[in-house]
């Protein structure tokens, strides 16, 4: 049997997945290796923290402005179904639901992040 050199994983059957929480778990672990090796890692944990928190609010932005658009739409909505007329931009009313969802859920994944930078 051939000899192991260090970081050779032939043994290992675990295969990494690439799903969209990778980076969560890989966040949960940084300051328990921040802890167990020293001070090396605080630099690389305050960027990774800074870059998240950059993204949220860049998020936070632009689920301001969806929800705005979509309020704007209902609001045309009500204003013309109490006029008793059909109303024509029914498609841009759930493209801007689709739009506001979709920032919310960004919002709320660069959210947990930060959270699991902090250790909880």
């Amino acid at each position: 049997m051939p000899q192991r050199r260090a970081g050779d994983h032939r043994g290992n059957d675990r295969q990494e997945t690439t799903s969209r929480s990778s980076s969560r778990c890989r966040s949960q672990l940084l300051p328990l290796r921040w802890k167990a090796c020293g001070k090396q890692h605080l630099l690389g944990l305050a960027a990774t923290y800074d870059n998240r928190a950059y993204h949220m609010h860049k998020a936070k932005d632009e689920a301001i402005a969806a929800e705005r658009e979509r309020d704007r739409l209902m609001q045309n909505k009500a204003r013309v179904e109490s006029a008793n007329e059909p109303y024509a931009r029914m498609r841009d009313l759930i493209d801007a639901e689709r739009r506001y969802e979709a920032a919310m859920q960004q919002f709320q994944e660069l959210a947990q992040d930060i959270a699991a930078l902090h250790g909880r």
